[in-house]
């Protein structure tokens, strides 16, 4: 079939006139987007916020020539959509560290769990979901702020028994030793707060009866001008106390204030001045408990756990907590460094924080959970003191139902710090200590609130209980620095590449193992199919031994970077076809990237009716370091910086060079505001016998030489299909070259090619990608 020059021009100007109108319908929707914040979203922030490169939504808006075509893909148009049609939420947030704001797409019950610090919007003009109450609002409040008094000479005082014996934080080599309920101190400073000969009458009165932990921060005080307030304040306190030695503070860093608003901030170099200025408040050369206050999302967790740790190391900070986590953030900073603690918003009144398992993974690894806003926070009060069931067993102790609520947190095994305002709210608090409920009491409660004795149940195990572990995911995705503190805490480990053969091997190994009388074990290998895993979970069934997965979810391009960058640690270099097959041979880490890519291809995910008791899925972040800090700006060549004089795809002699213009002036530009100038190429005409590997060299230089600048530039001469090799686009092993030699900044960094494999090579560096005539065309701001 062939078209007549009519049909093909009626049919060229349909096609035109569709794309028109799509991209019209785009248009509209996007500025419906943009509109919804105050002020409107540019089309760069708009990008960023959707994961994409700046200049993209600027792209699809675009009615020239040129970009008529440029659409979004199929992902990026359900997201669009999901947002217009308000399936969709969008989050703004103010970034405290420059003028620039940050953009968070969820769905609504996501939306719900987002800090007031975020303004929301529904672009269909529905309403936004009601905000679970701030936990930075609502943490360590006055128990009885609404004046009520407490009956101190009830006929049964409950303050007149024995005391709950102290909690143990921490490694049984160097433990913090706390009593089982603490005091927030964070009242004391915030706006409404006492004045300072009240708020030290009330840390006075909790220490006194018997309260040895206090918990501060950095942030608890009126605003930015008023930091450390709080940790001053307990300073004073302690200062003349003689058993300050038996009195543990922990302290929290990773929030920031602008005014009254509360922001995360997780920036290592902020963490590291932070503990620094609190060790002068606190007036200590150690602190002893630094819990990070609340996860960034702009910065990696493992960034944030990782300058504590070195902290840590350096002797600043003696142990190491989180707060406000879920599991799989505690997961992924337990590969970091030793978490003794978490921090979350437990209460019998905030039944959806009894659901992600916390505190059960706390349990087994023997973390101690710390329950800030136990009773619901200040906006909640009241609700407690009218339950049926906890007003009974109050008065069958002549307590309140606040105290009664306290110790059955207690009796769940969590260290609740509720807050204060005055000294007999201090003291009210205190008697939970004394107060102990009966078997039948405790029955009760669990029926009233069944949470706490949920979690109580082995639905997720670890620490001493008998499991299994089976740690999945892609090659290089990380799964030996995941097993590493499993079998620090005792378990074996069965390794294919430890003992050989093949998987089903390993069953015979832990049976034997568990013949022997060992409990715990954790496998590593890949585990791509359900048939590959089910001899071992079969295997631990008829053992009666629970098996859980720990499922790193690593992205194809996450696993190649990792697999990549090493590879470069290793070697100090990409290593060609041969010898990667050589080495490959004696080292089971080091693999050509098919070996990822058949991984990807066979893989199917980890489900519960295999025979799990428990699936926690880990995502993937990559952790560079805090001296990552570099850009640069790094270019294709073929298609980018030249041509051909002879009209060839690529030159095959220095004299076919032809630079390209608009170049030089660009690439001087950048170079002199500092940036890194890098090239990378696949010249895989040389593997084919096109030209010689000299040849291909000389063509970079000759390249140079017309653009009278020089790029420090790599080329891979290796065969383009089947890719053997880590440094041919868009394997991205030639970035890790740059990123680990001169320590850039992946985020930072710009890279401009032509192909679809320059894009995936930039998106598995993490570089920001630029179409070449675009870049040329409208070249960003140095």
């Amino acid at each position: 079939m062939s078209l007549s020059p009519a049909a093909r021009r009626r049919s060229t100007t349909a096609a035109r006139a569709a794309l028109a109108a799509q991209k019209a319908t785009l248009g509209a929707l996007v500025g419906r987007i943009q509109d919804a914040t105050d002020p409107p979203l540019s089309n760069g922030e708009l990008s960023v916020g959707l994961e994409l490169p700046v200049t993209e939504i600027g792209r699809y808006l675009s009615t020239s020539t040129r970009l008529r075509t440029a659409l979004p893909d199929a992902y990026v148009q359900a997201v669009l959509d999901g947002l217009g049609a308000g399936e969709l939420l969008l989050g703004v947030l103010d970034d405290p560290r420059s003028s620039k704001r940050v953009l968070q797409v969820c769905t609504p019950d996501e939306a719900a769990r987002l800090g007031k610090e975020w303004a929301l919007y529904n672009i269909a003009g529905g309403p936004v979901p009601e905000r679970v109450a701030a936990w930075d609002e609502d943490d360590a409040w006055d128990l009885f702020g609404d004046g009520r008094r407490v009956a101190f000479d009830a006929p049964r005082a409950i303050d007149a028994g024995p005391r709950r014996a102290p909690v143990h934080v921490g490694p049984f080599d160097d433990p913090l030793t706390i009593s089982a309920l603490g005091l927030g101190a964070m009242r004391l400073s915030t706006a409404g707060r006492p004045d300072p000969e009240a708020a030290r009458a009330v840390l006075t009165a909790a220490l006194d009866a018997g309260l040895t932990l206090i918990d501060t921060a950095d942030v608890y005080a009126l605003d930015e001008t008023d930091l450390h307030h709080n940790e001053r304040l307990i300073a004073q306190v302690l200062a003349d106390r003689p058993d300050r030695a038996a009195i543990t503070v922990a302290t929290k860093v990773g929030l920031v204030r602008r005014g009254e608003r509360w922001l995360p901030d997780g920036d290592p170099d902020h963490l590291t001045a932070a503990v620094h200025r609190s060790r002068q408040a606190l007036g200590v050369d150690r602190l002893d408990w630094v819990q990070l206050h609340a996860v960034d999302r702009r910065v990696p967790l493992e960034d944030s756990v990782a300058a504590l740790e070195a902290l840590r190391q350096q002797g600043l900070i003696r142990h190491i907590g989180l707060c406000n986590v879920d599991l799989p953030q505690l997961e992924a900073a337990r590969a970091i460094a030793p978490i003794v603690s978490v921090q979350n918003a437990w209460s019998l009144l905030d039944r959806a924080a009894w659901t992600r398992g916390v505190l059960d993974a706390c349990r087994g690894w023997g973390i101690t959970p710390i329950a800030h806003s136990p009773l619901g926070g200040h906006k909640r009060r009241g609700r407690l003191a009218k339950d049926v069931v906890l007003q009974s067993i109050a008065e069958a102790h002549g307590a309140t139902p606040e105290a009664v609520a306290l110790a059955h947190l207690i009796d769940a095994g969590l260290v609740p710090i509720p807050g204060a305002t005055r000294p007999e709210s201090a003291l009210a608090s205190a008697a939970a200590l004394s107060l102990r409920l009966t078997d039948d009491e405790r029955a009760r409660l669990d029926a009233r609130f069944p949470e706490p004795a949920t979690e109580r149940a082995p639905v997720f195990t670890g620490g001493a209980t008998p499991e299994v572990v089976i740690v999945m995911g892609p090659p290089a995705a990380g799964k030996s620095s995941r097993v590493r503190p499993l079998v620090d805490e005792g378990y074996t480990r069965l390794n294919r590449d430890d003992l050989g053969g093949k998987l089903d091997d390993l069953v015979k190994h832990f049976a034997r193992a568990h013949d022997a009388g060992h409990r715990r074990f954790v496998l590593d290998n890949t585990y791509p199919t359900k048939k590959s895993r089910a001899s071992i979970l079969a295997a631990a069934a008829e053992r009666r031994l629970p098996v859980r997965c720990l499922w790193l979810d690593a992205a194809l391009d996450d696993a190649r970077f990792n697999a990549a960058r090493r590879l470069y640690r290793k070697y100090g270099r990409m290593l060609d076809p041969a010898e990667l097959a050589a080495a490959g041979k004696d080292d089971p880490n080091t693999f050509p990237p098919v070996v990822i890519a058949a991984w990807f291809k066979r893989f199917e995910p980890p489900e519960l009716d295999e025979g799990f008791a428990a699936i926690t899925r880990v995502p993937y972040r990559r952790v560079l370091g805090p001296d990552y800090i570099h850009r640069a700006l790094i270019f294709d060549y073929d298609g980018t910086l030249r041509g051909t004089r002879s009209g060839e795809i690529f030159p095959r002699s220095p004299a076919d060079v032809l630079a390209l213009p608009g170049r030089a002036d660009v690439l001087r530009r950048y170079r002199d505001a500092g940036w890194r100038l890098l090239g990378v190429s696949n010249q895989g005409g040389v593997a084919a016998g096109m030209l010689t590997y000299e040849a291909a060299l000389a063509g970079i230089e000759e390249t140079h030489r017309q653009l009278d600048i020089r790029l420090d530039a790599r080329f891979c001469p290796h065969p383009a299909r089947p890719i053997k090799c880590w440094c041919r686009k868009p394997m991205p092993g030639f970035a890790i070259e740059f990123i680990e030699r001169d320590h850039l900044d992946p985020a930072r960094c710009i890279f401009v090619g032509d192909m679809r494999s320059d894009r995936q090579f930039a998106d598995a560096a993490g570089f920001r990608y630029y179409d070449a005539e675009q870049f040329f065309a409208e070249p960003p701001p140095p």
